[in-house]
């Protein structure tokens, strides 16, 4: 079923997290960037993407934001599989080698790896 829905609000710039009983939290409202795309993992961790500043970012509950390495230029779509052990990350230009998706590793509490 679904845990929570991550919701990317641009005015103000901030991340949302929304529960299926309806409850919402704001989950990061500094350093979001221009936020476009969000998806949420069961552990509470939002993920989201942005342009134009390679905004590929995630936050655990009470944490600070951090950005994903490698920066995917022009993000433009995030997702987790349904398993929610890999994060899918969409380019809107693809990268200099041609790549446009991206997929990170997730460990149990939805923190990516390389």
């Amino acid at each position: 079923g679904l845990d929570a829905v991550g919701l990317a609000e641009r005015e103000p710039a901030r991340i949302v997290r929304i529960k299926p009983d309806g409850t919402s939290s704001v989950v990061a409202d500094a350093d979001v960037g221009t936020p476009q795309f969000a998806a949420a993992h069961p552990s509470g961790r939002v993920y989201w993407t942005g342009f134009p500043d390679a905004g590929t970012r995630t936050v655990a509950p009470g944490g600070a934001v951090e950005k994903l390495a490698p920066g995917v230029g022009h993000s433009y779509g995030v997702g987790l599989t349904p398993d929610r052990k890999w994060l899918y990350v969409s380019s809107k230009l693809p990268n200099p080698d041609g790549r446009a998706v991206w997929r990170f590793p997730l460990d149990a509490d939805g923190k990516p790896g390389l």
